[in-house]
């Protein structure tokens, strides 16, 4: 059969044609926005005492399948601009350096456009402030300069102060690790006062912040030389949660004579009656509510769940039924067991900071509101779920993170190098990897079998409610039993 078509026709089809296909090209350019690649577009100095260069890095991560490239970046004669021309791959972090020298004191903003390969309009990076004096003698004196993987950044003292969040009095002794986009900076320790200090360069840093007898905590926080100051307040734990996890101390063994040596009878000295003491009181140990884990038979958990929230997971056999096997776990946890909760998609979050499990009605509202939409960047969740692990790490507990997911990382590729080297970190450290794999993704859920058997830990296929009813609270029990 033919069809025959007048000229207007085919001119009318094929107006139409094209505007489809412009109308397709317009959605798929705005199907990534800024914010998929700047975590931040914005940084606000606030009130500045004297006017010094600033130094502002803008770091940005290519979330797509393709290499990314800056193809260009301007902003006016104030700022001064450092950024590299090569590939970013995909999954990899750059940054731009933006530089800026006041030139007299009052309100200042400067705009930076920054035009990326895989975006059709410029990302504006913003930088604002208010100089209260200026004197341009202090330009000279303000920065130390000192040897630094980057050329011409500067570096600067960062000062941390650990306290007590609920007396506020210092923390002596409390272990700080310092990461950023290139690794560990640093692990450092308080001194009297409950501070620190480490020369670095101004940019985006995570900090694992733990003591002996507290709440670990993971944080997040940008710093420069204007903002170099950090205080992190940790939660006691509570006389109950330290009596079940402090280790009995061990009588001293008695010293045996060498074979052959006699050892000489010693001086008898007369007895000297005993000093009346008073008697010391045991801490009792807390009895465990009906349905909750023994504490004679288990350990103490510090559990980190790593939830896949991508749109797949919304499926009634995934994300419902994880939800529903969360909180029938969550019936059996005791106040000495903590709980986590990191989510990815199009990035990664920390939904619930470890927690004692001692509010269960909040817990639960918290995995009540769990839902799924996004992408699967599942790499930048496992690093959080293994920092918030060892901020939080239980000697002699049972410390570990629990992925639940349908599928691989959006983007594995070379990422996958760090992971692995992650895992096995963790395994050193005492953290395992046991993991929920959702459907029936073949490739996908191999390479999650993978990675729990390098993370010492378990795997479980879930593909019906059956398979989902009593695996966390069998998962647990094996894994901190006595």
């Amino acid at each position: 059969m033919y069809f025959i078509l007048s000229k207007k026709q085919i001119l009318s089809r094929g107006v139409i044609l094209h505007g489809l296909f412009l109308f397709v090209f317009t959605i798929s350019a705005l199907a990534q926005r800024p914010s998929d690649f700047f975590k931040t577009t914005e940084n606000n100095y606030g009130s500045l005492e004297n006017g010094a260069t600033l130094l502002s890095v803008f770091t940005f991560t290519n979330p797509g399948p393709k290499n990314l490239y800056i193809l260009s970046a301007k902003g006016s004669r104030a700022v001064t601009l450092e950024f590299s021309r090569r590939a970013v791959a995909p999954g990899a972090t750059d940054s731009v350096v933006v530089r800026y020298t006041p030139s007299a004191k009052g309100p200042f903003k400067e705009s930076v456009e920054v035009i990326l390969s895989a975006l059709d309009k410029p990302v504006k990076l913003e930088i604002s402030g208010n100089i209260k004096n200026y004197n341009q003698d202090f330009l000279t004196s303000c920065f130390r300069f000192g040897s630094s993987n980057t050329p011409g950044v500067f570096r600067f003292e960062h000062t941390g102060t650990v306290i007590d969040a609920v007396t506020g009095k210092p923390i002596v002794g409390a272990t700080i690790q310092l990461l950023d986009i290139g690794g560990i900076r640093g692990n450092l320790k308080t001194n009297r006062s409950g501070t620190y200090s480490k020369e670095v360069t101004p940019g985006l840093y995570e900090f694992v912040v733990t003591a002996p007898n507290y709440i670990g905590v993971y944080h997040e926080q940008y710093i420069n030389p204007q903002k170099p100051d950090v205080v992190f307040k940790l939660e006691p734990l509570k006389p109950e949660e330290i009596a079940v996890l402090t280790t009995p101390v061990q009588e001293p063994i008695a010293e045996i004579p060498e074979p052959g040596r006699t050892e000489p009878n010693p001086p008898v000295k007369p007895e000297k009656p005993a000093k009346p003491t008073t008697p010391v009181t045991p801490p009792v140990k807390p009895v465990a509510k009906e349905g909750e884990l023994s504490y004679d038979e288990y350990k103490p958990n510090n559990v980190v769940f790593l939830i896949d929230v991508s749109g797949s997971m919304k499926d009634s056999l995934k994300l419902p039924l994880l939800k529903q096997s969360m909180i029938n776990l969550l019936g059996t946890l005791r106040p000495i067991d903590r709980l986590a909760i990191v989510t990815y998609a199009d990035g990664a979050n920390i939904v619930m900071s470890s927690t004692p499990v001692t509010d269960k009605a909040r817990i639960q509202g918290i995995i009540d509101g769990l839902t799924a939409a996004g992408k699967t960047e599942g790499g930048k969740g496992m690093k959080k779920a293994y920092r918030v692990a060892e901020s939080n790490f239980i000697t002699g507990g049972n410390n570990q993170i629990i992925l639940a997911t349908d599928g691989a990382f959006s983007s594995l590729g070379e990422e996958e190098g760090e992971l692995n080297r992650l895992i096995d970190a963790g395994v050193r450290d005492g953290i395992s990897l046991s993991i929920l794999g959702f459907g029936n993704k073949k490739y996908a859920l191999e390479t999650m079998q993978k990675f729990a058997k390098q993370g010492n830990g378990s795997y479980h296929t879930i593909l019906t409610k059956e398979d989902s009813q009593g695996v966390l609270v069998n998962e647990i029990k094996s894994r901190s039993r006595k």
